[in-house]
């Protein structure tokens, strides 16, 4: 708990002062009258909240797990804040650094997924194949809900919350320890984040959450052979199907291209149809999400139930996506 305590404070004071010096170096700025598709700032806006609370929490996962664990994840953060820092870092090229942090951890820590819970396992290198392209994907997942104060940010911390609860219940002091430390640290973040924007979560901090939530996902996975990989699929459904329909939509309704980025996102068309506020609909979807990530949490061990939480939840963002999509008159 001391760590956790530490994590927070350590995180609250990082925050004030990279706000203080990004503005007066004018580094990590993102700039209120750029383009970009996900802009809803007025004032030019420090964009290294990740580097906060990536200092604050990365002695926890070395501590707990080792080298190896800390120096992948730090792979994953420095993909993100590079671009925080300099702005043209190609997306393939963060994918690439991503896949190796993924490989590092899966192939030398040894942590990787055999199966899914459709009764069979994975040959090794198809089950490495399959580790590293989820946690690719749900890195990305984060960021690509990272739109809105506290949105990213605060999917991740209920989603931690999630996997320390499971983990105090079956005594894993590691992952339950881990958990607190990185809640601990978004919170230091978040004093400053929401409601009013004063930081961002950038993309090192998107990243740095999103490999954070898959790597833990697969250490649940690996340490309690009862829990079913669905189980961690359900806590983190909403940013994951978000990724999948974006695809889907860009590619096949908009004629886009997978990465290209649009104002078409769930948040965005909410806030819109709604006429909601910026930390409004954060909370909104936050508290919307959260039941389907505590219906997994007693169903750890039911496969055919968390698929049906997961497939519930796919429904209901569908419904309402289709419906505030009629409504905003797009």
């Amino acid at each position: 708990m001391l760590i956790s305590f530490i994590s927070f404070v350590a995180s609250l004071g990082l925050t004030y002062f990279l706000i203080f010096y990004a503005h007066k170096k004018n580094i990590f700025i993102d700039c209120h009258e750029s383009d970009k598709p996900q802009r809803f700032h007025d004032t030019p806006t420090p964009r290294a909240g990740g580097l906060s609370i990536f200092a604050a929490s990365i002695f926890a996962a070395y501590y707990y797990f080792g080298l190896v664990v800390a120096f992948a994840v730090g792979i994953a953060f420095f993909s993100g804040i590079i671009e925080d820092l300099t702005g043209n870092i190609s997306q393939r090229i963060r994918l690439v650094l991503q896949t190796i942090a993924a490989l590092l951890l899966v192939v030398i820590g040894d942590i990787y997924l055999k199966t899914i819970g459709l009764g069979f396992e994975f040959p090794y290198f198809l089950a490495v194949v399959f580790t590293v392209f989820a946690i690719v994907g749900v890195t990305n997942a984060i960021n690509i809900i990272d739109g809105l104060n506290g949105l990213a940010s605060g999917v991740s911390i209920a989603a931690l919350s999630i996997f320390a609860i499971f983990a105090y219940g079956v005594g894993d002091n590691e992952i339950f320890y881990l958990c607190l430390s990185v809640i601990a640290a978004t919170a230091g973040f978040l004093v400053f984040n929401y409601p009013k924007g004063k930081v961002f979560l950038g993309d090192g901090g998107a990243y740095y959450l999103g490999f954070i939530l898959a790597a833990v996902s697969i250490l649940v996975i690996a340490r309690h052979p009862e829990v079913s990989a669905w189980f961690c699929l359900a806590v983190v459904i909403y940013p994951v199907w978000e990724v999948i329909f974006s695809i889907a939509r860009r590619r096949k309704v908009a004629g886009k291209k997978a990465t290209e980025p649009d104002k078409m996102h769930l948040h965005q068309v909410l806030m819109r149809s709604r006429k909601l506020t910026n930390p409004a609909t954060s909370i909104l979807l936050v508290g919307l999400f959260l039941p389907f990530q505590t219906a997994g949490l007693f169903f750890y061990d039911k496969g055919y139930i968390l698929f049906g939480i997961i497939v519930s939840f796919i429904i209901c963002y569908q419904l309402a996506y289709t419906k505030l999509i009629k409504n905003s008159g797009r």
